[in-house]
């Protein structure tokens, strides 16, 4: 289970996992004015945090995307799933 401690390192990790975090920390910006380290910090709830932290059809990877990446976490969440970033190989 994860602690939450865990938590913000357990939501980055998931996504950088799914390669959308930096696209997610710009669109926090653009939409609320807010880092991610802001949204993060101090949080104890964070299922469903896709889905309440952005305007998905204000960005460009649609709203499609964001339902099932959100759909997706929610079920890490309600299973505990902990998400570890993998190493890229350099060779």
């Amino acid at each position: 289970m994860i602690t939450p401690e865990e938590q913000p390192e357990n939501f980055k990790n998931f996504l950088l996992i799914n390669n959308i975090y930096n696209s997610y920390k710009n669109h926090l910006m653009n939409q609320h004015g807010i880092t991610f380290e802001a949204l993060v910090m101090g949080r104890k709830k964070f299922y469903d945090l896709i889905n309440s932290s952005l305007v998905w059809d204000d960005c460009n990877e649609g709203h499609d995307f964001w339902y099932k990446l959100s759909e997706t976490w929610n079920a890490a969440c309600n299973k505990g799933i902990k998400f570890t970033p993998r190493c890229k190989s350099i060779w």
